[in-house]
């Protein structure tokens, strides 16, 4: 499946990077994402998880880097954000992040976009320069989200504990359905170098692209390096 291909894959060289870029954003309707000349930078996209977020106060804990989730911190160490709603009907939902791991201060943080808009707009940057809430806020967005949707997108910072706890920057996909029990974590992606991101629409057809060209692209790479380990040696 596209999504089992794509999950948690980085796009490795410069013109990986740019294939993968252009495919979410040709979904959001949004230029080339800009990429770093870092052979390192990607964007890490963690292809269509669909995690449920239960009705509950304890909510869903994720860790954005190794995927874990469960509905307590430990089901899910590490953790990065914690959505959650805890009442009958449309009008709960709220965002919830951790304070600290030891010394070390971790951000689980939302990003307002105009003020107190929550939901983003396809093509808003998410990045160093963003205001950001502090975690137990205690917000209830659901009025600035869309019902029977998946057209939600949250923006967040946090610090990769794989990347020297360095700040990073990324965006979350939404299914919000008509209550309270029906709500999923679509999928989420961020950049690891953080630098900024661009909030972006992955649609099937654009998934579909993605993991074609990139394929394609690890192909010919590989037909590359088997033509130069099977090349003479030259005398």
């Amino acid at each position: 499946m596209v999504d089992e291909v794509r999950r948690k894959r980085p796009i490795g060289s410069r013109v990986d990077k740019i294939l993968g870029a252009s495919a979410i954003a040709l979904a959001s309707g949004a230029g080339v994402v800009a990429t770093s000349d870092n052979a390192e930078a990607a964007i890490i996209f963690s292809g269509v998880v669909n995690i449920a977020i239960p009705n509950t106060n304890a909510g869903v804990y994720l860790n954005v880097v190794t995927t874990a989730n469960g509905v307590t911190p430990g089901e899910s160490p590490g953790w990065d954000m914690n959505p959650y709603s805890f009442a009958t009907g449309d009008n709960s939902f709220h965002l919830w992040g951790p304070t600290g791991i030891g010394s070390t201060a971790r951000f689980g943080t939302w990003l307002r976009d105009g003020g107190t808009q929550y939901n983003l707009a396809a093509g808003t940057p998410i990045g160093p320069t963003g205001t950001f809430f502090t975690p137990g806020d205690g917000s209830n967005i659901a009025p600035q989200l869309n019902l029977n949707s998946s057209d939600n997108f949250l923006g967040f910072r946090f610090q990769n504990e794989a990347a020297a706890n360095q700040t990073q920057f990324g965006w979350l996909q939404l299914r919000m359905g008509a209550n309270t029990g029906d709500r999923t974590i679509v999928g989420y992606a961020y950049e690891n170098t953080g630098a900024a991101i661009i909030t972006a629409v992955p649609e099937p057809s654009a998934l579909a692209l993605l993991a074609t060209g990139a394929a394609g692209l690890f192909a010919a790479r590989r037909r590359r390096q088997m033509a130069v380990a099977s090349k003479p040696s030259a005398v």
